[in-house]
This record gives structure tokens, C-alpha cells and sequence, in this order.
């Protein structure tokens, strides 16, 4: 509790004090009050609350400066830090299980459960830059519309394409590259599927809090030509947790966006995507494996795509994703974490 010094309150407050007259009669405890003594009651009240407020001020200034009142908590109970790292020669393999459905307006609902592995390998560390390559290595679904029913598909054309990011440890792009740009083609998931790294924006939070920003984005892991996403990212760092047999650091993600995608179809026609993009989701760190070990996260993406018809397309596209870390390899083949279901 804040104590306040004992102070004499202004001089004008006691002539305040001695014309206001309340009397009290103890027989019938009936109060009289004047209009003026009311009047004059408040000022008096207002002029007391000032002067507390006063005394409360610097001592309030104090607190709030203190470091155990800022972001800067240096309890390492309180704060945690979360980073991608990775070394020259490192191999991350990632299982993506994930439901689809697909709604165009005027046609059947396509539903589709696929399960794909990336294959993601570090090309070069320095400093804080991470310069990676990613490949889909894996792919099968079954889709169902309509009449049709549970059609297995194991291939997929954006398998044989190499996408080459570099990125610093919070996530944030830098330079891109593909293997294979002959044609258009997209990721299982479309342009808009939710990302194995995405951007974090700060080094160490502390339990409890939650911040907000804005981010611009092209994504080639998604595509070629590449999306570009335009981001309003909410995040809230989560109390530790056990999960998937280790203890992990929960980080609560929250996103909207606008996502744009042009291709160019031929030498005469294109078509021009347009969605907005909300996600929710949770990421899930260690402090001894140096990437996200599990990712799930909900999306809705709502499409209008231009140039196919004459009027625009309506398309909504809804994603659950669980992405899993299912092994970690270092330099020299040596396993430093496997999942083990």
C-alpha cells in the first residue's frame, strides 16, 4: 500500500471547511444539507482529491519506471526468448498433416486430408542470417467431391522444385530463389498455406505478454510466381509447456492479411488473386532444438480470383494444419532430436 506524507492541505480549503454546516439531529437521525454546503462539499472534495493525487504521482512515476515493471524483466522465470537457429550442414524434416475444404460458389465442396515432409537444409550460417532450402519430399491425399469419393493422389508438381530463403533468426526475409521457374505451379496448400517459419519479430518476451505488428512478406515457399502477403500479426507468449515429450516454450499467433498473387497464363491472359487471410494458431519452441518443433494452425482465406470469367470468382478456402519436427540432423548425421509418435 502507497502511503502519502501528511501535508497541509491549501489555505483555500480551510474557509472551505469552516462554512459548511451539517447538522445533525440525533433524535430522528434526519440530515440537513444546505445547497450551499453541498456545493461547497464538493469543491472541497475535489480540492482534497488533487492534492492526493499529487503525492500519488511520482511515487506511481517510480514504479512504472522500476525494471521489474517493464518489458525488460530480467527474472528468467518471467522472460523467455525464442529464435531460429540453425548450422552449415543441418537437415530439418517436417511432417505436415493437414484438412482442406474448398468452397467456389455454384460448385460441390472439395474436402482433402494430405500429409506431405519437407525436407529443410541449412546451406550457410553467419552472424544472424540463416540460408536454407526447402523441398516437398512427400505427398499423398484423398479428396472427395461431390459424387466422387476418397481419390489418392501420391504426386505432386511443386515437389520437384528446390526454394532457396534466406532469413535472419526472427524469421524476416532477405533474398529468394527457385529452382525451376518454367512454369507457374503452386504448393499443396495453394499460395496462402500457412508457413514452417514465420515471422516472430522480437528476441525475449516476457510470460504473459502480448504485442502486436505489421509485416510485408513475399513467400516462394508458396509458389511461383511468388504470394506476397501484407500482415497484422498478434502474438502473446504462453507459460511453458510439456509437449511431444520435451518442455516446450507456447507462443499464442494470431494473423490477418491481404495476399495478392498474379499469373500470367499465357501471352494473353492472366489471372489475378486477391484474399483476405485470418489464422489462429499456436507455435511450439525448445530450448534445446533450435527450430519450432510443432505448429497448429487454423485458417480461413477468402478468395476473389480475376481473369478466368468475366465476373470474379468467389473461392474460400479453410486450412487446419498440425506441422510436426520429425527429425533434426546436424553436420555429421547426428540425430539431435527425433518424434517419436
Amino acid at each position: 500500500m502507497y502511503r502519502t506524507q501528511s501535508k497541509t492541505l491549501p489555505k483555500i480549503i480551510k474557509p472551505l471547511m469552516l462554512s459548511i454546516n451539517i447538522r445533525l439531529k440525533r433524535r430522528n437521525m434526519n440530515y440537513y444539507l444546505s445547497p450551499i454546503n453541498l456545493f461547497l462539499t464538493s469543491i472541497l472534495i475535489f480540492c482534497s482529491s488533487v492534492e492526493l493525487f499529487s503525492q500519488f504521482e511520482p511515487i506511481m512515476e517510480e514504479k512504472f519506471n522500476s525494471s521489474s515493471n517493464r518489458n525488460e524483466i530480467k527474472n528468467p522465470y518471467h522472460t523467455e526468448c525464442i529464435a531460429y537457429r540453425m548450422e552449415k550442414g543441418d537437415t530439418a524434416l517436417y511432417r505436415v498433416i493437414t484438412s482442406d475444404s474448398i468452397v467456389v460458389f455454384g460448385e460441390p465442396t472439395l474436402f482433402r486430408q494430405r500429409i506431405e515432409q519437407y525436407t529443410v537444409k541449412c546451406n550457410n550460417a553467419t552472424g544472424d542470417r540463416i540460408n536454407y532450402s526447402q523441398r516437398l519430399t512427400d505427398y499423398v491425399s484423398m479428396e472427395s467431391r461431390g459424387s466422387v469419393m476418397d481419390v489418392k493422389n501420391t504426386e505432386h508438381p511443386w515437389s520437384s522444385v528446390w526454394v532457396e530463403v534466406e532469413i535472419d533468426t526472427m524469421g524476416n526475409r532477405y533474398t529468394a530463389s527457385i529452382s525451376d521457374s518454367s512454369k507457374p505451379r503452386q504448393a499443396p496448400g495453394g499460395g496462402f498455406q500457412p508457413l514452417l517459419f514465420p515471422t516472430l519479430d522480437f528476441s525475449c518476451r516476457y510470460i504473459g505478454e502480448k504485442w502486436t505488428f505489421k509485416n510485408s512478406v513475399v513467400v516462394p515457399e508458396n509458389g511461383y510466381p511468388s504470394p506476397k502477403w501484407d500482415e497484422h500479426i498478434f502474438y502473446a507468449m504462453m507459460p511453458p509447456l510439456d509437449t511431444l515429450g520435451v518442455t516446450t516454450q507456447k507462443l499464442e499467433l494470431n494473423k490477418t492479411a491481404l495476399c495478392y498473387l498474379d499469373v500470367e497464363l499465357d501471352k494473353s491472359s492472366s489471372m489475378n488473386v486477391v484474399n483476405s487471410k485470418n489464422s489462429f494458431g499456436f507455435l511450439y519452441f525448445s530450448k534445446d532444438i533450435p527450430m519450432p518443433l510443432l505448429q497448429k494452425t487454423t485458417s480461413e482465406n477468402k478468395m476473389k480470383i480475376y481473369g478466368i470469367s468475366k465476373d470474379p470468382r468467389i473461392t474460400h478456402h479453410f486450412i487446419d494444419t498440425k506441422i510436426i519436427l520429425e527429425k533434426y540432423v546436424d553436420s555429421d548425421n547426428k540425430i539431435i532430436y527425433e518424434h517419436t509418435p
